[in-house]
């Protein structure tokens, strides 16, 4: 039987391999704080942007209700049933229903919105088909028309008419 030679040998250890894991250091900007603050502050100056835009362009906005024009006599073939007039941002929406009171139905049959200024003239036009076509007689048909905005309007008025034809109201 042999014996070792040395002690040594005997009570050696093992040789430790030692795994480090490197990683990789990224290249950092700001620390976090300062991104943070940069971040509110190009916030509050995107929402001042914003407000004072907004605050420019509905400058010259009236936000006074239009008064609804008395209607213009006509065939008296179509009555107007319920109308929403809403003027915001720069456009006036006009919508509503329209009754045929005729005996037979009526095709293309358009609503014009007319904005009037305080002499009742003319400033502003816009028209758009009803949602039915042709107008079935006894029945409604909504409708809705938008157009832009005029600051001397005081009045609109709303007719209805054949497409490029007589009018109906």
């Amino acid at each position: 039987m042999s014996m070792p030679l040395r002690i040594e040998e005997l009570a050696r250890p093992e040789p430790v391999v030692e795994l480090r894991i490197s990683r990789a250091r990224r290249r950092r900007g700001p620390d976090r704080a300062g991104r943070a603050v940069l971040i509110c502050a190009l916030l509050a100056l995107g929402w001042v942007v914003f407000a004072v835009g907004s605050a420019r362009g509905s400058a010259g906005d009236s936000t006074a209700p239009l008064a609804i024009a008395p209607f213009s006599p006509g065939s008296g073939t179509l009555a107007l049933n319920g109308l929403h007039v809403e003027r915001r941002l720069g456009f006036v929406s006009v919508a509503g229903s329209v009754r045929n009171r005729a005996a037979h139905p009526i095709p293309r049959v358009t609503a014009v919105v007319e904005l009037l200024d305080a002499s009742d003239r003319v400033v502003q036009t816009d028209s758009a088909l009803v949602a039915f076509d042709p107008l079935p007689a006894g029945e409604a048909a909504p409708f809705k028309v938008e157009c832009s905005d005029a600051k001397e309007a005081v009045k609109l008025r709303v007719r209805f008419q054949e497409l490029g034809g007589a009018l109906l109201n």
